[in-house]
C-alpha cells in the first residue's frame, strides 16, 4: 500500500478482466478457463472483505453503454507485467498512455467506480517439483508436504497471480499484491489446479497485505467505533 492512500476509502471497486502475458502450455480453452475461475476469485474475496464489486462483465457493459469501451481497449493495453503499468510519470514527464486513459474516463464519469482491479495470472501449470520456493521467493507459501528433492520431484500445481488496485482519478497503483503458491499432491488434477488458483487469488487480496484497509469489513468496522466513541 503507497502511504498517500492509506486513509483512502473506496468502498466500491470494478474489476477489469484478467490476462496472461503467456499460455503456460495449456490448451486455449484451459487458459480461458484460468482467467475466469481467478476474476471469480477475486470478486469472492473483494466481497468477503465487504467491497461492492463491479464484474469484468459488468464494467465491460458500462464502457459500451457510455460510448468508453474502444478508449478504454486502446488506452489500457496491458502487454507486459502488471508491476510496469499505472505508476507516476518520472521527471515530471508525462503520464503513461494506461494512466492518462484512466483519468480522462474517470473525468468525464465514464467509469463505475472510484477503483479498478487490474490481474495477471503469472504462471499456472501442473508438474513436478523439486524446490520448495520459499527458500527463493518472499512472496511463495508451500503447501501439501514440503519434501521435495532435486533427485525425486513430486506432482504439484504452481500459481503465481499479482493484482494492483488503480485509483481513477488519478490513474496510478494505490496498492500492489502478489502471491505464489505451490501445492505438492498426489495428483495434480484439473480440479485441483482450478482450486491452487483460486487459493492463490484469495491469498493475494486478503488477509494482512490484502484490500481490506481500503474499504472492506476492518475499516467499516472501525468507522462504527468511531461513531460509537462521537455518540
Amino acid at each position: 500500500m503507497r502511504p498517500d492512500f492509506e486513509q483512502r476509502h473506496v468502498p466500491r471497486v470494478a474489476v477489469a478482466p484478467f490476462y496472461s502475458m503467456g499460455t503456460f502450455s495449456l490448451p486455449a480453452d484451459e487458459l480461458d478457463e484460468a482467467l475466469r475461475s481467478s476474476e471469480e476469485a477475486a470478486i469472492q474475496a473483494l466481497e468477503a472483505d465487504g467491497f461492492e464489486v463491479v464484474g469484468p462483465r459488468a464494467l465491460r457493459q458500462h464502457l459500451a453503454e457510455n460510448d468508453a469501451a474502444k478508449a478504454f481497449d486502446e488506452g489500457v493495453l496491458l502487454r507486459s507485467e502488471l508491476s510496469n503499468y499505472f505508476e507516476p510519470a518520472r521527471d515530471a514527464g508525462r503520464p503513461s498512455l494506461e494512466v492518462a486513459t484512466i483519468q480522462k474516463l474517470y473525468k468525464e464519469g465514464k467509469l463505475p467506480a472510484e477503483a479498478l482491479l487490474f490481474g495477471e495470472v503469472v504462471y499456472h501449470t501442473r508438474t513436478e517439483c523439486r524446490v520448495d520456493p520459499t527458500l527463493y521467493n518472499d512472496h511463495a507459501d508451500i503447501a501439501g508436504a514440503s519434501q521435495t528433492t532435486e533427485e525425486a520431484g513430486s506432482p504439484c500445481i504452481v500459481s503465481h497471480f499479482q493484482a494492483k488496485l488503480v485509483y481513477a482519478p488519478t490513474g496510478e497503483t494505490m496498492w500492489f499484491n502478489r502471491k505464489l503458491l505451490q501445492t505438492n499432491t498426489g495428483e495434480a488434477s484439473l480440479e485441483a489446479a482450478r482450486a491452487n488458483l483460486t487459493e492463490t487469488v484469495g491469498r493475494t487480496l486478503s488477509g494482512p497485505e490484502g484490500l481490506r484497509s481500503f474499504g472492506g469489513k476492518t475499516r467499516t468496522a472501525a468507522l462504527d467505533s468511531d461513531d460509537e466513541k462521537d455518540n
